[in-house]
């Protein structure tokens, strides 16, 4: 017959499962991992149609909106090396719509007067960044 003291030092069945070999906690940490790479993969993104561009150039700006974007709805590109009426905090920022597809597309001209050098195209939406950021290089 069985004591209580006998009852609580026996390993259960179950937990002799989970302590040898692959268990519940190998496959807990494959699907933490996949969890992660998937959620670590960027969806919203910022392209342009070229990476080298000159002073006055015209380039057109696309991407994918976040995935809570709807038709309609806007996004708004800084970037110091483009020309623009509006800025945010002092950059200059040109805005474009959402299509229906998820996509936006926009053109952009090239400031006159930059610095030959790498500038930033970066994005937001409803004041959130986009997963990442175009660069373009300037020539003289």
């Amino acid at each position: 017959m069985l004591t209580d003291n006998d009852r609580q030092t026996r390993p259960r069945k179950g937990r002799r499962l989970l302590r040898g070999g692959l268990g519940a906690g190998a496959a807990a940490a494959m699907l933490a991992t996949a969890a992660v790479a998937s959620a670590s993969a960027p969806y919203s993104s910022v392209t342009t149609s070229s990476r080298v561009v000159r002073a006055g150039q015209r380039i057109t700006i696309t991407g994918n909106g976040p995935k809570n974007a709807r038709a309609g709805q806007w996004i708004t590109l800084q970037s110091d090396a483009i020309v623009s009426s509006k800025s945010v905090n002092g950059i200059p920022a040109i805005r474009t719509q959402v299509l229906v597809n998820g996509k936006y597309s926009v053109t952009a001209t090239i400031r006159r007067g930059l610095k030959p050098t790498t500038y930033a195209i970066a994005g937001s939406y409803k004041g959130a960044p986009l997963d990442t950021v175009a660069w373009i290089t300037v020539r003289g």
